[in-house]
């Protein structure tokens, strides 16, 4: 998350050495920004980055999300540099687990903006109207969403029985899964 304004009520109650917290989260505005790494980069942890342990996780697997629910009526913008994706999102979601392995359930929607469009994408040098768009997320894969767009735009293209450059639409549907690796 690079941005936000959010209003919360929470409540944290001490049962033991466990943690509870329950309440709403309401987002006026999320700005989360993405960068998809490309399929020549690799960012894997060396061998002695991947057997340091992390010393805040066992104090966040002691604090549990108690179905916290967040609202997001006026959008989450998420940005994606590589796509040059834009595109706003509202929905309920809701956060069970723990803060150290936390899971999210519910769907977002792309919202419709000003210029009729759900937002905006590149793909293979082509730039696209999203036309409609969805994050689900399901539990079973942490905090990661499937994200799901249709896009469409006009490309000119040469017909040669009639010699001059011709107007066709083309339609792209896009999913992207986003997971977790082991270890």
């Amino acid at each position: 998350i690079k941005d936000g304004l959010v209003d919360a009520d929470l409540r944290m109650v001490q049962e033991g050495r466990q943690y509870r917290v329950t309440g709403d989260i309401a987002a006026s505005r999320i700005t989360s920004s993405t960068s998809i790494p490309r399929p020549e980069k690799t960012d894997q942890p060396t061998k002695a980055e991947a057997d340091t342990p992390n010393p805040s996780v066992p104090l966040l697997k002691r604090i549990e999300l108690d179905r916290v629910r967040l609202t997001a009526p006026n959008g989450v913008r998420f940005t994606e540099p590589n796509l040059n994706l834009a595109l706003e999102a509202g929905g309920i979601l809701t956060m069970t687990g723990t803060l150290g392995e936390p899971k999210i359930a519910g769907t977002l929607e792309a919202l419709e903006r000003s210029d009729r469009t759900f937002g905006s994408f590149n793909f293979a040098g082509f730039a696209y109207s999203i036309q409609e768009g969805k994050a689900a997320f399901n539990p079973l894969d942490g905090i990661y969403p499937t994200i799901t767009a249709r896009g469409r735009t006009r490309i000119k293209i040469q017909n040669p029985r009639v010699g001059q450059p011709e107007s066709a639409e083309l339609e792209l549907r896009v999913t992207l899964r986003f997971r977790s690796q082991p270890g």
